[in-house]
């Protein structure tokens, strides 16, 4: 299984978090950063906005997304990152 990322990110207007796109071999995946995640991976930059603290920290949630995706937890296209994954 080869996981795959575009490099497209976006805020998502919703949640104020993050989206950015993977692919599981052909398989879309909207990867939805909680905006809890953002702060909580690099505490020093919680004061930045969302899309510069995605953008200093974007290998670590695409590291993140991969172990997730491998491990099966998206579910219908989506896959949620919390503060729970960043921690762990």
């Amino acid at each position: 299984m080869a996981v795959t990322f575009s490099g497209l990110a976006a805020i998502n207007t919703e949640t104020l978090g993050i989206n950015f796109e993977a692919y599981r071999d052909e398989d879309r995946i909207v990867c939805v950063v909680s905006t809890g995640a953002l702060q909580d991976i690099q505490p020093s930059n919680a004061s930045d906005t969302a899309e510069e603290q995605f953008l200093a920290n974007r290998f670590a949630f695409q590291a993140i997304a991969e172990k997730l995706i491998k491990a099966g937890k998206d579910v219908e296209g989506f896959l949620y990152i919390g503060s729970q994954h960043v921690a762990a």
